[in-house]
């Protein structure tokens, strides 16, 4: 089954054995313009809002809290200070 990027609902799961076709128009040969891709899409490593690393460490690192959202699991990223949620920017937090 074959869907364009925008057709995909946001919770939509993608398969770890899945092949993704991605279009690159920046290659000179229409052949290299479309290459296929096997595997995972991307991974992140996962903590809990009391095991993440140093912010200062990780600029601009994304990861996995299990916890991070009052309890709930969310993406972080680090501004070099703090991990910040994805959602809503605020720091990370167990409760």
């Amino acid at each position: 089954m074959s869907k364009k990027i925008s057709q995909l609902a946001a919770a939509t799961t993608i398969p770890e054995n899945a092949q993704i076709l991605i279009y690159d128009p920046d290659e000179a040969n229409d052949a290299d313009k479309l290459k296929r891709y096997t595997g995972k899409l991307c991974t992140n490593d996962a903590y809990t809002v009391a095991g993440v690393p140093t912010a200062a460490d990780y600029t601009g690192v994304m990861i996995y809290v299990s916890n991070g959202a009052a309890g709930s699991p969310v993406m972080a990223f680090s501004n070099g200070t703090n991990w910040l949620r994805c959602d809503t920017r605020a720091a990370i937090a167990a409760s």
